[in-house]
């Protein structure tokens, strides 16, 4: 017999990275892409992750993160790559001129 977990209102609270259904997968280019609820929810995120940052060292395992600037950006890339990897992500940028995506001839 399958036993099944009973999980509380405050244990969907806390648990990590649970996202609303209102707040799917998709680019998100200006907070305008989102609605007040959602950017409530991803702020009491942030706090979560601040003041337990052991719980979510794992909730980006198996992901990966591409980064591809439009102009150099050392601390930005910096903040994304230390982010990824204290989550269990993997960073990797693509340098514009290696990439083969800039439309500028050499």
């Amino acid at each position: 017999m399958r036993r099944l977990k009973v999980v509380t209102q405050g244990d969907k609270e806390t648990s990590p990275l649970s996202r609303p259904s209102t707040l799917p997968h998709r680019h998100v280019i200006s907070l305008h892409d989102l609605a007040p609820a959602e950017i409530e929810f991803l702020l009491k995120l942030g706090q979560r992750v601040k003041a337990q940052p052991s719980r979510f060292r794992s909730a980006l395992d198996g992901k990966t993160l591409a980064m591809l600037f439009e102009k150099p950006s050392l601390r930005t890339r910096v903040t994304f790559d230390v982010g990824m990897e204290q989550l269990g992500g993997r960073p990797f940028t693509l340098a514009r001129r290696k990439s083969g995506s800039g439309s500028k001839s050499q």
